[in-house]
């Protein structure tokens, strides 16, 4: 609607601007008509620099071909008057739609556009394992147990923002090995049956070390539309899986933003230390 107000106007601004040219015409035809002075009216009729210099001089113009210069710089002027109300509008308009396209644009990647992946809680986890590299041997420290939380948080906020998820939308549990299979760590609710069915499918296959699936439909009363899940290696010793409550969230670019997230746990898997933190974090929650 606004677009069309202002197209409005421009054409108004035109069709003014052809009105004015026409009637200078007319009335210097009607004028030349009476008697001849026809370059008089249209000097009188356009006014602006070239008439009122013509007008300052102390002598009259005595020839035509002086008025017909001061003439066609009037008819210059005009016609720079006319271009500028054709031209200063389609700038105008053409500026706000360089603006809204730009407008649209950022809101687009703002809605779309995921953390970069592999910058995924790195500050926490710095601070984490020069926690655990200047810890007393076998010993945790509460300085370790909060540095490895706050990892785990920022990774768990920062994967969920990978997937533009709303904290209710998604789930996160770290998985450790234990002498019994696993135990998982999360603050959020116990496992049910669907997720533990979900978690052993995966575990029991070593060969699939990182990857997701879409579960929506094959499991009764289950709202889980689809969850990533990724672990060390073949020898499983750590682990983490998200469950995913919302639809069309997957993208290939997503899945390989998650692989590079987690990129990093065939390393972490293997620092005996860090998994102990995290049971022990299991065990004073």
């Amino acid at each position: 609607m606004v677009q069309l107000k202002k197209l409005g106007a421009w054409i108004a601004g035109v069709l003014l601007a052809v009105v004015l040219l026409l009637w200078a015409l007319v009335q210097s035809l009607v004028a030349n008509a009476i008697d001849g002075t026809v370059y008089d009216n249209l000097i009188y009729f356009f006014g602006g620099p070239a008439y009122l210099w013509e007008s300052s001089r102390p002598a009259p113009i005595a020839h035509n071909m002086e008025k017909l210069g001061y003439l066609l710089v009037s008819i210059v002027l005009i016609g720079l008057w006319i271009a500028a109300l054709v031209v200063i509008p389609l700038f105008y308009m053409q500026k706000r739609k360089l603006h809204s396209a730009s407008a649209q644009s950022v809101a687009s990647i703002q809605e779309t556009a995921s953390p970069n992946p592999t910058h995924i809680a790195q500050a926490e986890l710095a601070v984490a394992i020069s926690a655990i590299e200047n810890g007393s041997g076998r010993s945790v420290s509460q300085d370790e147990l909060d540095s490895v939380h706050s990892w785990m948080k920022a990774f768990e906020s920062g994967i969920g923002g990978l997937f533009a998820l709303q904290s209710a939308e998604y789930r996160c549990y770290w998985l450790v090995q234990t002498k019994g299979g696993y135990d998982f760590i999360s603050e959020q609710r116990d496992l049910d049956e669907t997720d533990k069915h979900i978690i052993d499918h995966a575990i029991k296959h070593p060969s699939r070390k990182n990857f997701h699936d879409e579960v929506y439909g094959k499991y009764d009363n289950s709202t889980i539309y689809s969850y990533f899940f990724a672990r060390n290696g073949a020898n499983f010793k750590l682990a983490f899986i998200i469950f995913i409550h919302k639809n069309n969230v997957v993208t290939e670019e997503r899945k390989q933003a998650f692989v590079l997230a987690t990129s990093g746990f065939y390393l972490l898997g293997n620092v005996d230390k860090l998994r102990k933190i995290v049971l022990d974090l299991k065990k004073s929650s």
